[in-house]
């Protein structure tokens, strides 16, 4: 009879038995920190990343406990069954409630009611709900029409404000829908799109009560995993109507007051169209009597009879980005600028005509641009400045427009590093543009393109 003798584990045996399952845990924790807590990128995006260390992490434990562990076979099932039990159990108890702004996971309890579950359950407790009556009367000092002020204001002309040491005073807060639009004012009452489930939905709420006053809703969903549902435009309104465009393409004209639809187009139901991958999100924007919009993956650039809907025209070779046009007032003349995926450009609004352009970016998937530009104040007679700036890389740059006798020659003034706004749009004050540079709050000498030393840094907060 043969009988086998175990072979006596060495200190070195035991030594790097213990090594390895501290280098697994220090792996599966360290990665796990270092994307999740710090943000650091390891090899492509946050979830990836996640996974990947999981993966190796999970690798390197099968190799300790198979080969280096020096645990029987029994010891070593078990050990397994109890790792994959407690990655059950983690799995079981945490979803996964959306990404932040660079792409790390937002996680939640299970069990923790979702928005949409909260926005349902405000609703079934507000089902008598009553359209209500809505009188506008725009207050110019005080409202905000619509998206930075119909594309090109960034900051509110009120002044006076009564800024106190004290915390605000909470009026009213309630659950809304999905979706990533920003609000319109008008006089007492307010403009917003949502998801409510198959549906976009153009809502008005009272700005004193949050009350629903009316809804618009039509028959349209965007999906997409890391950005989340809904639409992400702002409504536009003008002259006693909304001018609204939803995440799949959709053109809707409305009486403010009512809520009533006067036309809609479905602008991405023309052969080979299709949506940006984050679904459209430049919001419309208003000269004379069109309504410009950018939708689509080419010739997005398009304007709309603001009466009828009517198509006046479409600017050839402009791909769509996630910006939104707005009108520039050059000391040689108004013009349309538009930053898509390629290039900034300039415009004839009232034909579509290009201008000028100057190029920023490429056609890859990754290439976002969606930091609004920044019209700059011009420090010379007859030349125009745009500031554009971008994040994943690209920094910022300068722009200078120079109307000659055969047209426009675009020269730049300084292009950096020093400012890369991914979504969040900058705002000018005084000399200095202040914008998040990665998440980094920062100040930057419109001059030069210099880092302003005396400005403070602030790192934003977790949203979670």
């Amino acid at each position: 009879m043969n009988v086998a003798i175990a072979t006596p584990r060495t200190r070195l045996d035991i030594g790097l038995s213990w090594f390895l399952l501290m280098a697994t845990i220090l792996i599966a924790v360290g990665g796990f920190w270092l994307v999740q807590g710090l943000g650091r990128r390891l090899v492509r995006n946050p979830a990836f990343d996640l996974q990947l260390t999981w993966a190796v992490s999970n690798l390197f434990f099968y190799m300790w406990v198979r080969v280096f562990s020096g645990l029987g076979k029994r010891c070593q099932i078990a050990t397994a069954v109890a790792v994959i039990g407690s990655q059950l159990i983690v799995y079981a108890t945490v979803r996964v409630d959306g990404f932040q702004g660079d792409g790390r996971l937002i996680f939640a309890s299970r069990w923790a009611p979702t928005h949409a579950a909260q926005f349902e359950k405000y609703q079934a407790e507000n089902s008598g709900f009553t359209s209500l009556p809505v009188s506008l009367t725009p207050v110019p000092q005080t409202d905000w029409p619509g998206y930075r002020r119909n594309g090109s204001g960034t900051c509110s002309s009120t002044t006076n404000l009564a800024l106190t040491n004290q915390d605000p005073v909470l009026l009213w807060q309630h659950p809304i829908a999905a979706g990533w639009s920003s609000f319109s004012i008008v006089g007492q009452h307010c403009f917003t799109m949502e998801q409510r489930g198959e549906t976009e939905c153009v809502v008005c709420y009272e700005l004193k009560t949050g009350r629903e006053a009316w809804s618009y809703s039509y028959e349209a969903r965007f999906h997409e995993i890391t950005s989340g549902d809904g639409p992400r435009s702002t409504p536009l309104f003008h002259d006693g109507r909304l001018y609204c465009i939803g995440a799949t393409g959709v053109l809707t004209c409305l009486d403010a007051s009512t809520g009533q639809g006067v036309w809609q187009k479905e602008l991405l139901a023309r052969p080979g169209e299709s949506v940006e991958i984050f679904g459209v999100s430049g919001s419309t924007v208003i000269v004379g009597n069109l309504v410009i919009v950018a939708c689509g993956t080419s010739n997005s650039l398009r304007a709309f009879d603001i009466s009828t809907g009517e198509s006046r025209w479409v600017a050839q070779d402009v791909s769509s980005s996630y910006t939104t046009p707005f009108v520039a007032d050059f000391p040689f003349g108004q013009q349309l600028v538009y930053l898509s995926r390629t290039k900034l450009s300039g415009f004839d609004p009232k034909t579509g005509a290009q201008l000028w352009s100057i190029p920023w970016g490429d056609e890859n998937e990754s290439a976002v641009n969606a930091a609004q530009p920044e019209l700059i104040a011009s420090d010379s007679p007859g030349i125009g400045l745009v500031l554009i700036a971008s994040g994943y890389g690209r920094g910022s740059m300068l722009v200078e427009i120079h109307p000659q006798d055969s047209g426009f020659v675009v020269r730049t003034r300084w292009q950096n590093q020093g400012l890369r706004c991914k979504f969040s749009s900058m705002v000018q004050y005084e000399s200095c543009i202040y914008g998040l540079d990665d998440g980094i709050l920062c100040c930057v000498d419109i001059e030069t393109g210099e880092r302003n030393v005396s400005a403070h840094q602030y790192h934003c907060p977790d949203p979670s």
